[in-house]
């Protein structure tokens, strides 16, 4: 095997020319937490969805989405597996949430980014594949994060 002699500017200029590299396609990558988000959207027990990515210490981020049901859906780990997989369908395995978090409502006196920010604490701190949040619960998470 022959490596090449130029100085390496990236992979690409280190391996050998008969190693056949994956394009991104073929690996699949993680879209971003609008894309999921609007996949969930347009499912069909959803009112509303807010995803967002929290730490994890085997692959650095994973994804949570909070999600407010339709009156007639009901909490549960078989509709956290079907949004899962729903998500894992469309997008694939990278796209697919760590966790399901079923939340009463959004407040509409919670801005986006107050929200999000008591979302991420409320789902960093329940590592569970799914839990419920009540809008109580939410607004001390906003209150916290202040």
């Amino acid at each position: 095997m022959k490596l090449d002699t130029a100085p390496p500017r990236g992979m690409k200029d280190v391996l050998p020319p008969e190693v056949e590299l994956l394009r991104p396609e073929q690996l699949g990558f993680l879209r971003s937490l609008t894309e999921v988000a609007q996949i969930l959207e347009e499912h069909p027990l959803l009112g509303a969805v807010e995803v967002i990515a929290v730490p994890d210490e085997r692959r650095g981020q994973a994804l949570c989405a909070c999600v407010v049901l339709d009156p007639k859906a009901e909490a549960g780990d078989p509709l956290a597996r079907e949004l899962r997989g729903y998500v894992h369908d469309s997008l694939g395995g990278l796209a697919r949430p760590r966790t399901v978090a079923f939340v009463e409502s959004f407040p509409a006196q919670l801005a986006p980014e107050v929200r999000r920010r008591a979302l991420r604490l409320l789902c960093t701190a329940n590592p569970a594949e799914w839990f419920t949040v009540t809008a109580t619960q939410l607004a001390a998470a906003a209150t916290a994060t202040e």
